[in-house]
């Protein structure tokens, strides 16, 4: 994977700035599909995205107001699929400084089925489907 270079930022260096800030983040993970819709997120269906998402948005910020834009996936899943390794990375952006969490943190958050392995800033330009 191609690692970004000065990413992300102390807090110290982000507090004096008032604008969106943001990163492209690289997920490792797996998941048991029994009991959710498909993989991407959709509106009104239990998603394995939406649940990893859901689970990221409340750790990457303080305030818990994370958005994810430029969503890209290795693979995709439908309904009780499953997969052992499945990448996806997303621009992330937040109100306040972007906290990239420990994968402890949010593995305790997530389901049992589903584990994360890695996050990893990667460049602006990184896409999960493209660049693997």
């Amino acid at each position: 994977m191609t690692v970004a270079q000065d990413t992300v930022h102390s807090s110290a260096d982000q507090m004096h700035h008032s604008e969106q800030h943001s990163v492209r983040l690289a997920i490792l993970y797996g998941y048991n599909g029994t009991g959710f819709d498909a993989l991407e997120r959709t509106k009104g269906e239990v998603t394995i995205e939406g649940t990893l998402l859901a689970v990221l948005a409340s750790l990457l910020s303080a305030d818990g107001k994370a958005t994810f834009t430029n969503i890209s996936r290795a693979s995709t899943t439908e309904a009780g699929e499953h997969a052992s390794k499945q990448v996806v990375s997303f621009e992330t952006h937040a109100p306040t400084p972007i906290i990239l969490p420990a994968v402890e943190a949010v593995n305790k958050l997530l389901p049992s089925s589903m584990r994360v392995f890695r996050i990893i800033p990667v460049a602006s330009d990184f896409s999960a489907r493209r660049t693997l």
